[in-house]
């Protein structure tokens, strides 16, 4: 996907709506719910829960809404896709584990990665799949996001599958309708961004830092601000205040530092400080809403 990212709503700079995709929004309280039909490959259906605030019974409503068109199914199997010693990568397994089988109808599935078995998830789950006849699998793993602010804060919900590793460039055989030969719904949580979007990002705050100070705002260097910087320059104080970098395009300025960072092995995959926090609750949140759907 481009940029790196894994998310449907930062795949739409260039599309049209009702022309290249159609979007509905729903609102459960502080839980944002936005759905996306896209008509161009890859096509499909993406949910994608936007969590303003971590409040259980609101994120279970929103599970239901998505998650009620795939049900019933006969045999389920949920797929927790990562390493689980790792916490930027965790959230899949640790969501599983938290799962308990309480019906016969239900697996649950961690497969390490690669590097720890030296087996491929997709090829372990087609297997599973063949041999106990699933109708549904639900692959589950951490996402790439463009902006920071996506961290641990959306859940998506798709109809097309997933490759693990695709948005940390570790491309794998796809968990998907056309390899498993059985219905797949992929969830995924965005828990690291690349160097370059985040440098792509600072860019965006110094902008709306220089035009907040030059509307008159108070002193806005607050160690306790919490609110990112708001607002645009005109191209002339863009080229003054933050040189040609500054007035280059967003996507083009993160090809060139994408073009800058990747030769030298400097455009790292980083996370949040307090990322255990993090996967501790959304492990926690997650669990609860499939176990509660699901049996």
């Amino acid at each position: 996907m481009k940029n790196n990212t894994d998310l449907a709503r930062e795949q739409l700079e260039h599309l049209k709506e009702n022309e290249d995709y159609k979007f509905n929004k729903l609102t459960f309280n502080e839980i944002i719910l936005e759905q996306y039909d896209f008509f161009q490959e890859p096509k499909g259906h993406y949910d994608e829960i936007i969590l303003n605030d971590y409040q259980q019974e609101d994120l279970l409503e929103a599970f239901k809404v998505v998650m009620t068109p795939y049900l019933p199914a006969q045999r389920i199997l949920v797929v927790g896709l990562g390493n689980a010693d790792f916490n930027a990568d965790a959230i899949g397994p640790k969501i599983v584990g938290k799962m308990e089988i309480t019906l016969d109808h239900l697996y649950l599935f961690i497969p390490r990665v690669k590097g720890q078995t030296g087996l491929e998830s997709a090829e372990m789950v087609k297997s599973i799949v063949e041999k106990y006849q699933i109708d549904l699998v639900i692959a589950i793993d951490s996402l790439s996001a463009v902006q920071s602010d996506a961290l641990y804060k959306t859940i998506q919900i798709n109809d097309i599958g997933i490759r693990p590793g695709s948005g940390v460039g570790n491309y794998t055989t796809a968990i998907d309708e056309g390899y498993l030969g059985c219905k797949v719904i992929a969830i995924g949580i965005p828990c690291v961004i690349k160097v370059s979007n985040l440098i792509n990002e600072f860019f965006k705050y110094v902008e709306g830092f220089f035009s907040e100070n030059l509307q008159g705002g108070q002193n806005i260097l607050k160690v306790v601000r919490k609110d990112p910087y708001q607002g645009e320059l005109d191209e002339e104080k863009k080229q003054f205040l933050m040189g040609h970098l500054g007035t280059l395009q967003q996507e083009e300025r993160y090809h060139l530092i994408e073009e800058i960072m990747n030769p030298i092995n400097k455009n790292y995959v980083i996370t949040s400080k307090d990322i255990d926090y993090r996967i501790e609750i959304l492990s926690n949140m997650i669990s609860i809403c499939l176990m509660n759907i699901l049996n």
